[in-house]
């Protein structure tokens, strides 16, 4: 669960799942210590005027950075990536939104020392609208972009955890409470 004296970055805020968790974490730690981060999308006017916004893009490591040291960033919940809709006409955007994204968060959060990172479960669709069943055959792999970047995903949950300690974990796409995540990291085997 979220602590009051955290400050939190909420990526994604302009999607549904993204400013559902936003207005979920304002609710629970106070509006002034989460910050909504959106790129593509129109910020609904309750996110706008709920609290701190930010436009930047997460595959902009320099402002993802600039943007976690000036609103003193503790954890970062990671909801922004592209849907199914787009991901097998645009692959190349829908890899450097889901997996460069993610490695940029992951490597800010690295370097400036940060708490913890949630992500979309890498068990649920991630925001694709793709069942897990489609997103992965019998042998888990990956049939579509986003489920290719779920499994990198997953992969760099793992490493950041491994190497670095970094608490990475997984939200159930049921909810915006952090304890339902799980720790990547402890999923991977010895």
């Amino acid at each position: 669960m979220a602590d009051r004296s955290e400050r939190i970055m909420v990526t994604g805020a302009c999607g549904r799942k993204g400013s559902e968790v936003t207005m979920a974490l304002r609710e629970r730690v106070g509006a002034e210590n989460v910050v909504a981060v959106g790129h593509k999308g129109e910020p609904s006017s309750t996110l706008l005027e709920g609290g701190p916004y930010e436009a930047v893009d997460v595959c902009d490591f320099q402002a993802l950075d600039r943007l976690v040291v000036e609103r003193g960033v503790d954890v970062i919940y990671h909801l922004s990536g592209i849907c199914a809709a787009a991901e097998e006409r645009e692959p190349r955007l829908t890899w450097n939104a889901n997996v460069k994204g993610l490695l940029n968060v992951l490597e800010v959060a690295r370097v400036r020392g940060l708490s913890r990172v949630f992500v979309e479960s890498p068990d649920s669709d991630a925001g694709s609208g793709v069942p897990a069943s489609r997103s992965f055959d019998a042998s888990n792999e990956p049939l579509t972009m986003s489920g290719i970047a779920a499994l990198v995903g997953r992969a760099l949950g793992r490493h950041y955890a491994r190497a670095y300690g970094l608490d990475v974990r997984g939200l159930h796409s049921s909810g915006d409470d952090a304890s339902e995540a799980e720790p990547i990291g402890l999923h991977c085997g010895s």
